[in-house]
């Protein structure tokens, strides 16, 4: 799931906030971390660009209240 922050959640979902790292700090991750980690994070952004096709069970990506409704 994949949701901004402008929208409110649906019913039934609940979101509990533990960590919030101020923006201008700059994370200390491992080499091989960061080395995993860009990819996968490229891989996500593109996929989320990228318009949804006919959803099939089980498989779409929620990403604000109009594709839940």
């Amino acid at each position: 799931m994949c949701w901004g922050r402008e929208h409110a959640l649906p019913r039934g979902i609940s979101y509990c906030e533990t960590t919030r790292c101020v923006s201008s700090e700059t994370p200390c991750l491992e080499p091989h971390i960061k080395q995993k980690m860009e990819p996968f994070l490229e891989a996500c952004l593109a996929r989320m660009a990228k318009p949804l096709v006919k959803p099939k069970l089980g498989k779409w990506l929620a990403t604000s209240p109009s594709v839940v409704h």
